[in-house]
């Protein structure tokens, strides 16, 4: 795609970072900041798109629109998409209808949704589609780590949901993150110092002769160095899963450090022979963890010294709303502190640590800078009683008492045989028009319905008539976007089929939610040591959905200890849960389970691998860590006693 984007949103970071994602598509975009900005840059740029965010400074996004509207000419109808961090009411959507928008999404917003919304709407200068075939997606942003921080960088990639790889490069460190649904997984160095032997030695947990010794061994593919290291009894288990999150953390973390550097995230990439980022902490812990540890205070106090005359105030970060971040006891009292009305400046002079500790969450968005400060949380508080309470008064008052008025009857009924109709009809039914019917049909027809359901109609109705007729008249201004135009009804149609298609995940999702249920009632069976109706269950949660490989492993696990002698059923078992771990090797109880059987059937070899293979997939699957310590102490048993025969 190609043309003109005008980026509008307070956030400059989430600006440059839709900047470089739309550059990489092929657009030119102009990034302001507030309203006023807003307008000066449609008039000076004409951009073929606008992206705006409806919280701005100085003009909100509805009035930057409106002003848009009454532009003259080609100006008037530029495409608008809406960007909001708050809620989609019904009531800014059926605004934003009535004002021409042409899409209304909610933050977060994933990147691949965000660009291809834009792509969609995008109008070239000449006034056709400039959609080509691949422009439905950014294949790949670039930038400088001076202009946009990792911190930042880290923060809108997760605020975009993006899924791919971050490839990261500071002189001669080379470094690729892998991102799943915006958070990091997996990480890969080109750093000899950070691989794990080289780490060990460094941290002192080996010693030199033993780093070299499993290099050997490495080289003779006896296995990963890990697990020579603890073969070797150089480590044990406990310090090998310890060590493998230290250097996943030095990794990610020293990458804060970098003064400067180059960016280059790949849409939908994969990393091979990664190691796997633990995922039990919140992106936003992960940003303050390194800030606080890594990030130059340089420029940390370059920042807030910019912004020194801005108050801090409670920002509404709609990307960790629902995630826990771990502050400490002296992070939540400052938060706490921090009321709208103390600005930047006042905490120049402050420690390092709170100094860093702004920084972080300002750049998560979970502080915010503010030109004319907040009101203390308690006002705040006591404004909105003191408001409720006049609202109730003013309830009770007679004067207000509904009146009867026929003519609003009369309405009223119109309006609500319509809601009712409209509830189970389709655009075509809504309108009143056939699939064969033309432009100019579906055009009179909708202008018809839109006079008689049109809000201002209602204007001196009451509060309950007026809603339903924003209700009645936003699904007929629907209805007439969805097939106003031939290529609109296509699209119609396209959709049509979309949902059937939905229809048939929304059953397959009920097939994988019962499957779930008797999964749920196997494992509660395995805790009670009830085996038969463990298989039971197990097996009717592979019957509704065969597709799952836990679901087999857990059987085949079942069956073994129901009939633990059994060889026919010990090699059906190993059947299921091989078939298991095929469908899902990523899932560390089937190395297990297998572990289990092989020590049941003596093979103590096999079962140290499988054991082996539970911890690599999962660090700490403390059942393997367990297994393969009771594996160590029978080895040291048999050691000993041949030791006291040959003593004799």
């Amino acid at each position: 795609m190609s043309g003109t984007v005008l980026c509008v949103d307070e956030d400059r970071s989430l600006t440059q970072i839709v900047s470089e994602a739309l550059g990489g598509a092929g657009c030119r975009v102009i990034q302001v900041h507030d309203g006023d900005a807003a307008l000066r840059a449609v008039q000076e740029h004409r951009p073929q798109l606008v992206l705006i965010d409806l919280m701005l400074p100085k003009r909100d996004g509805f009035e930057v629109i409106q002003e848009i509207r009454r532009m003259p000419g080609d100006l008037a109808r530029t495409p608008i998409v809406i960007t909001t961090g708050g809620v989609s009411t019904p009531k800014y959507v059926t605004r934003a209808q009535e004002l021409g928008v042409q899409a209304f999404l909610t933050k977060p917003v994933s990147l691949k949704l965000l660009v291809d919304t834009v792509s969609r709407n995008l109008v070239s200068q000449e006034g056709s589609s400039s959609v080509g075939e691949d422009a439905s997606s950014a294949k790949r942003i670039s930038g400088d780590l001076v202009r946009l921080s990792f911190p930042a960088l880290l923060h809108h990639l997760h605020g975009m949901r993006a899924t791919g790889v971050l490839f990261l490069s500071h002189g001669e460190k080379r470094k690729g993150i892998q991102f799943q649904n915006g958070y990091p997984v997996a990480i890969k160095s080109n750093q000899v110092s950070e691989c794990l032997g080289n780490y060990l030695e460094r941290i002192g947990k080996i010693s030199e002769a033993h780093f070299r010794e499993s290099i050997e061994r490495l080289k003779a593919k006896e296995g990963m160095q890990g697990e020579i290291l603890v073969a070797m009894q150089a480590l044990t288990e406990e310090e090998l899963v310890s060590a493998l999150q230290g250097q996943v953390d030095e990794k990610i973390y020293e990458i804060f450090s970098w003064p400067a550097g180059k960016y280059r995230f790949d849409v939908g990439g994969q990393l091979v022979r990664a190691n796997t980022i633990s995922v039990t902490i919140s992106p936003a812990t992960m940003i303050l963890r390194g800030v606080l540890k890594k990030f130059s205070i340089e420029r940390v106090d370059a920042v807030l010294r910019k912004n020194a005359d801005f108050y801090l105030v409670d920002g509404e970060s709609p990307f960790y709303r629902f995630q826990e971040i771990d502050f400490s006891p002296e992070q939540k009292a400052l938060l706490q502190e921090l009321d709208g009305t103390r600005k930047v400046g006042h905490y120049l002079q402050q420690a390092e640590p709170v100094r860093r500790f702004l920084y972080a969450m300002l750049t998560t968005g979970l502080l915010e800078l503010d030109d004319e400060g907040g009101i203390p949380r308690a006002l705040v508080s006591d404004e909105v009683h003191g408001a409720v309470e006049q609202a109730a008064a003013m309830r009770k008052s007679p004067s207000e008492q509904p009146r009867f008025d026929p003519q609003e009857e009369t309405l009223r009924r119109e309006l609500m045989g319509l809601a009712e109709r409209f509830k189970t009809c389709d655009d075509f039914e809504v309108l009143g028009v056939k699939v064969e019917s033309t432009d100019d049909e579906v055009r009179s027809s909708y202008v018809r319905l839109a006079k008689q359901v049109h809000p201002d109609r209602f204007s001196n109705a009451s509060e309950p008539m007026r809603k339903l007729a924003d209700n009645v008249f936003g699904r007929v201004a629907v209805a007439f976007e969805h097939i106003g135009t031939l290529q609109a009804r296509a699209e119609y149609f396209t959709k049509q089929r979309r949902a059937a298609e939905e229809t048939k995940a929304q059953a397959e999702a009920h097939r994988m939610l019962q499957a779930e249920n008797w999964f749920q009632k196997g494992e509660g069976y395995l805790k009670i040591k009830s085996y038969g109706k463990a298989v039971e269950a197990f097996g009717m949660a592979c019957h509704i959905y065969p597709q799952e490989g836990e679901y087999l492993s857990h059987l085949g696990y079942a069956l073994h200890l129901n009939s633990p002698g059994n060889e026919v059923i010990r090699q059906e078992a190993l059947q299921h849960l091989a078939k298991g771990i095929k469908l899902a090797p990523e899932r560390e109880k089937s190395y297990l389970f297998l572990g289990r059987i092989y020590k049941a059937a003596n093979d103590s070899e096999m079962a140290r691998k499988m054991f082996t293979r539970a911890v690599q997939v999962k660090a700490d699957c403390h059942e393997a860590l367990q297994e393969l310590r009771l594996l160590n102490l029978r080895e040291e048993k048999g050691k000993s006693f041949i030791k006291k025969i040959l003593r004799r």
